[in-house]
């Protein structure tokens, strides 16, 4: 379920998530395929995909 959410991306906002899943991205994967992400976000995604695998919950607790 983690891996479908966006909002903890810099610069996402809900519509930008809802924006994303209604044209077909639907999860990290997805996302990281299309190329519709800025670099940033793109590093970020890349970073948190690593930290979901690693299974480091510090790296998410850090993030709210």
């Amino acid at each position: 379920m983690l891996n479908n959410s966006f909002l903890h991306l810099q610069g996402f906002t809900v519509d930008d998530e809802e924006n994303l899943w209604e044209s077909g991205v639907r999860n990290w994967d997805d996302a990281l395929a299309s190329g519709g992400l800025t670099g940033n976000q793109r590093d970020e995604l890349l970073q948190c995909s690593a930290a979901l695998i690693n299974r480091d919950a510090v790296y998410f607790g850090d993030m709210l």
